[in-house]
């Protein structure tokens, strides 16, 4: 489940995200030999054109395969992860807050979700099953995916903003600016979450996940949809002080 989601290039994602698990790999095939191997990593590896970290993730699962074989092993692609803990999504409550909320793709993106406690359940699930000697997706009861607006609109009600008006960035503004926060972070030598991969993977409009590609678990069913589960989320972030 390790991985790094930020770095200062690409090789420093490659380190960690293959040859880290490469590594791992290894020490199974020879201390666990014949046993299941889950692998978590991103949906972003669908596309490993995009960034260094989607090239990392997708270069991870190979690495995998190569040294276990197909067939001992599950990979697992989630979409975005969000709940209590996490500081990643957070953003999404924090630009809901405002009078102006910016929507930064496209009104025909659409961007795949999960609940943290709905991919644990679904993982341990993985745990006591067969290897699915598949790459396979989560997701939650909308696998298809949001659009910005209904996932702005979700943390603006759940931040408790009742009117909140949206308003849709320029694709070209979103990438100069992020390219130049990602070019200050790379000269002064610090890993940042803004990097123009990730501005591309922000603009990309199909992170939904296909049916052919989506896992499900009969006993592990999504239990929480996007309203509820934004709420839920909100609420952990004000008991902790976050918002």
């Amino acid at each position: 489940m390790a991985g790094a989601i930020k770095a200062v290039d690409d090789e420093a994602y490659l380190r960690v995200n293959r040859d880290g698990t490469r590594a791992l790999a290894e020490q199974v095939a020879e201390h666990a030999p014949g046993k299941h191997f889950i692998l978590v990593s991103s949906l972003a590896a669908r596309h490993p054109e995009l960034s260094g970290y989607a090239a990392s993730k997708r270069a991870g699962e190979q690495a995998v395969i190569d040294v276990l074989g197909l067939q001992r092993v599950s990979v697992i692609r989630p979409p975005a992860i969000y709940g209590p803990g996490d500081r990643e999504t957070m953003i999404f409550f924090e630009l809901a807050a405002r009078a102006m909320v910016p929507l930064p793709g496209k009104p025909s993106a659409r961007i795949a979700l999960i609940h943290v406690e709905d991919a644990a359940r679904l993982l341990v699930a993985r745990v006591f099953g067969a290897p699915t000697a598949r790459v396979q997706a989560i997701a939650d009861a909308r696998p298809e995916g949001y659009a910005w607006r209904e996932i702005l609109g979700a943390a603006s009600s759940a931040v408790g903003n009742g009117s909140p008006r949206y308003f849709s960035l320029p694709s070209g503004l979103v990438r100069a600016v992020g390219g130049g926060v990602g070019a200050i972070a790379k000269i002064a030598g610090k890993a940042g979450m803004i990097s123009a991969g990730k501005i591309r993977e922000l603009l990309h409009e199909d992170w939904g996940v296909h049916a052919d590609e989506l896992l499900r678990e009969t006993e592990a069913e999504p239990k929480h949809n996007l309203p509820d589960g934004f709420a839920a989320t909100a609420v952990w972030y004000r008991n902790a002080g976050w918002l």
